[in-house]
């Protein structure tokens, strides 16, 4: 999903643990917590850190007023003239000697603390700040977004993010369930170079068997209005001794497709213990039958 506002700025989604909302295009996560019960993260450009967005537990009904004016007495800033406004459903300070605004709400559907704490020229732009404030929204339901790293997916509820890599052109996000159905989504750039010459069914089955799984079938298909392998195969789960002693799970399916567009290359696998029922794939991206 790509805003833009008038001022001609470029928006993209953010969607994580708890919330979603748009930040500038701009912008590059250089840390983040996979954690949900409490983290961060950072965003910067080429002229440094922008802002950092927190999550963490609070009472139903915090004073949203004291908690902001804390935040800068701990940096030792009592003394300074601290402006604040509402935008959206936060209240947003700023202090003009430090240059540091800081906005938080409280997302009463979760009782998390949002804090977003902006640096650098963000703290002064006020058109910025209100985007990014009165665009978020609780990420709830029976479908939880996650926008980040050049992937958009909406992953059924239930599932818990467990793995993330996030090297350059090398992504990798991994949900379980407690049933222990598994779903892997991995993003590639250079896909000239990774596919080393050969095609897509190719590689995928060639992948699939370095990642220990067996194989049964592969096939030219289309997903998402891109031309793609898909795999069936089969595989040790992944907890505890079932990935020694336990017999392979059948039923894995894998997509391998290029956004040529893009110039991406992707990947979804989906495995799940015999009789546990996995969802379907095309429900799993957000821009579902139209691309990414």
């Amino acid at each position: 999903m790509m805003l833009k506002m008038s001022t001609g700025e470029k928006y993209n989604t953010l969607a994580w643990h708890h919330f979603k909302t748009v930040i500038p295009a701009e912008w590059e996560v250089t840390a983040y917590a996979v954690e949900a019960r409490i983290g961060r993260i950072e965003f910067s450009t080429r002229r440094g850190l922008q802002a950092v967005v927190s999550w963490e537990p609070c009472r139903s009904d915090p004073d949203l007023d004291r908690t902001m004016r804390g935040f800068f007495y701990k940096l030792a800033i009592e003394d300074a003239a601290i402006e604040s406004r509402s935008s959206g459903r936060f209240l947003l300070g700023y202090c003009k000697e430090r240059n540091l605004a800081q906005g938080i709400t409280c997302m009463a559907e979760s009782f998390i603390l949002i804090r977003w704490i902006f640096e650098n020229e963000t703290a002064r732009e006020n058109a910025v700040q209100d985007r990014i404030m009165q665009s978020m929204e609780p990420n709830r339901g029976a479908l939880i977004e996650y926008a980040l790293f050049g992937l958009h997916l909406r992953i059924p509820e239930g599932f818990e993010l467990e793995d993330a890599v996030t090297q350059p052109a090398n992504v990798l996000l991994g949900f379980e369930r407690p049933d222990r159905a598994r779903l892997t989504f991995r993003r590639w750039g250079l896909p000239e170079y990774v596919l080393e010459g050969l095609s897509l069914d190719e590689y995928l089955e060639k992948f699939m068997k370095a990642q220990g799984g067996r194989v049964s079938y592969v096939s030219k298909d289309s997903f998402l209005g891109h031309d793609c392998a898909r795999a069936e195969y089969a595989q040790r789960g992944q907890y505890q001794m079932d990935r020694f002693m336990g017999r392979p799970w059948p039923g894995g399916v894998a997509r391998l497709w290029i956004d040529e567009k893009e110039k991406r290359l992707y990947c979804c696998q989906m495995i799940a213990p015999p009789g546990v029922e996995l969802p379907k794939m095309e429900d799993l991206f957000a821009a579902a039958g139209q691309g990414w």
